[in-house]
């Protein structure tokens, strides 16, 4: 059996992957022995919470030994057969995309490969990430935080993130150290602009040498909230929540999103151009080095441009 896990990132096209496979998941399973599971497969198991609830920071405070969340995974995979080829995908193994909580980037992602390696070595395993250019991935993290219903303001979100702490280069090199530099796929979020039938095609071809055709893919289409659903947003949730059944919160929440969305108004704006060169500049050494060492195939300076 050949397992290969996506780990994310959060807000990297992560809905569109698992979306697009789930639709195929016959197909996959039938013609090319791919097995897909995601998150309503994973979690119920000890594995999963141990990685969701981030217990692996804790030194085993879940109270799981290595043996038995090797054995929580077996159970995991077992539905599929020896010969399979496993493809997992589940947001939440890279921890969270509330950044201003956590300071940067993911910065407990290292230990939690460092983790997963273990856990998973009884197993032919394989890792994925998708980057995303920092700057953009900050502005859709704060829009995430206002679509689960936090209210706290851009700049409030922004001043919380360290800015030495935005590199995807060590959890790209927490992988190779784990899983080995032939065992993991790096591919930019930004490729999806080209096509979301390319983009699948390039995670298909890590995952199987055999020429994949004929399935169903939906283009990416998942616009976010507009600038003035934002503003609306920030104006009604403290005057919403606690005040009202959670199921009226959330469907206001909904509301929004759907009724104010960036396909009807303008986008949010959240960075300028002089904010965004300054993230740029200070990712910048990182960004080629990851580009270089990991994305060979891409400019290295790729994530390194000018923002407009």
């Amino acid at each position: 059996m050949k397992i290969f896990v996506h780990v994310g990132a959060h807000k990297s096209a992560s809905t569109t992957i698992q979306r697009n496979f789930r639709q195929n998941k016959t197909a996959l399973r039938q013609r090319y022995g791919i097995y897909f599971l995601e998150h309503p497969d994973l979690v119920g198991s000890s594995f999963y919470k141990h990685f969701h609830s981030r217990a692996y920071l804790e030194d085993g405070a879940a109270g799981d030994t290595l043996e038995g969340l090797r054995r929580s995974f077996a159970s995991v995979v077992r539905r599929c057969p020896e010969d399979a080829t496993v493809l997992i995908s589940a947001e939440g193994f890279l921890s969270h995309s509330g950044l201003h909580k956590y300071g940067g980037l993911y910065p407990h992602a290292p230990r939690m490969l460092e983790a997963l390696g273990p856990i998973l070595a009884p197993h032919d395993v394989s890792v994925i990430l998708i980057t995303r250019r920092q700057d953009t991935f900050i502005e859709s993290c704060y829009l995430q935080q206002v679509k689960e219903g936090r209210y706290l303001t851009f700049t409030d979100f922004y001043a919380a993130i360290d800015h030495d702490r935005l590199s995807w280069l060590p959890i790209a090199q927490a992988a190779h150290r784990q899983f080995g530099r032939d065992r993991m796929l790096v591919r930019p979020f930004e490729e999806i602009v080209d096509g979301t039938d390319a983009f699948l095609r390039t995670i298909l071809g890590f995952v199987t040498d055999r020429e994949i055709a004929d399935l169903k893919i939906r283009q990416s289409a998942n616009p976010s909230i507009s600038q003035l659903g934002v503003d609306l947003a920030l104006a009604t949730y403290p005057l919403l929540q606690g005040k009202v059944p959670p199921s009226v919160f959330k469907e206001h929440r909904h509301y929004l999103f759907r009724e104010f969305s960036s396909a009807k108004y303008p986008k949010a704006v959240l960075l300028d151009s002089e904010a965004r060169n300054a993230i740029l500049a200070r990712c910048r050494d990182d960004n080629e080095t990851l580009f270089r060492d990991y994305i060979p195939d891409l400019r290295p300076d790729t994530y390194s441009g000018q923002a407009g």
